[in-house]
């Protein structure tokens, strides 16, 4: 089976000053995430330490596959560790913030024409055996609010 690592921009939050919660849209997405990825078992989290809304999107996920999400800093992600802790499993999570996107959709030429907020409504299905990428909608979207 292949590898697969799925990119989840955490949910929608509350707005200034309240930006490290979730909006009622975020946790209901977080509820739903489960649903929306097609592989019931996961065997890897990897969530932006100092982004307490990446710990609350992948929560419920992580509880249900009776795991501890790596909480790698800002630099870790920088530095591409979550994707090379990613290859050591059969299927992986990563709850990234805008700003540590950048080198993880390089890696995987994903290309979202720089609509930040469309990053909301597509999970990336990484394929780490052969380098391909899928979207996968989430149904949520931060216009709705």
């Amino acid at each position: 089976m292949d590898k697969v690592l799925y990119l989840v921009r955490h949910g929608i939050v509350e707005k200034f000053p309240r930006v490290d919660y979730l909006h009622k849209s975020g946790l209901c997405f977080a509820e739903n995430l489960h649903n929306i990825i097609d592989r019931k078992k996961i065997d890897y989290i990897a969530i932006v330490a100092e982004k307490k809304r990446c710990e609350d999107t992948i929560d419920k996920i992580a509880k249900s596959n009776n795991l501890t999400p790596d909480s790698l800093t800002k630099k870790q992600f920088k530095a591409l560790v979550p994707y090379v802790n990613s290859l050591k499993y059969e299927t992986s999570i990563v709850c990234y913030g805008l700003r540590e996107k950048t080198e993880l959709f390089e890696k995987f030429n994903i290309d979202f024409q720089n609509n930040t907020d469309i990053l909301y409504e597509i999970i990336y299905k990484v394929n780490l055996t052969n380098d391909t990428y899928e979207e996968i909608p989430t149904g949520y979207s931060k216009r709705n609010i």
